[in-house]
């Protein structure tokens, strides 16, 4: 799954809307509860770390 496809899966499942709320990081992106306004979700772009060791 690519980033595209996550952010449609949550919208088209959790039927919200996606929330830049950084100015200075403008492709991180937040989704929110619609009721209280709390993130669900946080998608960010990270540098790779070869010492980090990620199974998925």
């Amino acid at each position: 799954m690519n980033r595209n496809e996550l952010e449609q899966f949550i919208k088209d499942t959790y039927v919200v809307e996606t929330n830049f709320p950084w100015d200075s990081a403008p492709t991180f992106e937040v989704f929110r509860h619609p009721n209280n306004q709390k993130w669900f979700a946080l998608i960010m772009d990270s540098e790779s770390n070869p010492h980090l060791k990620l199974r998925f």
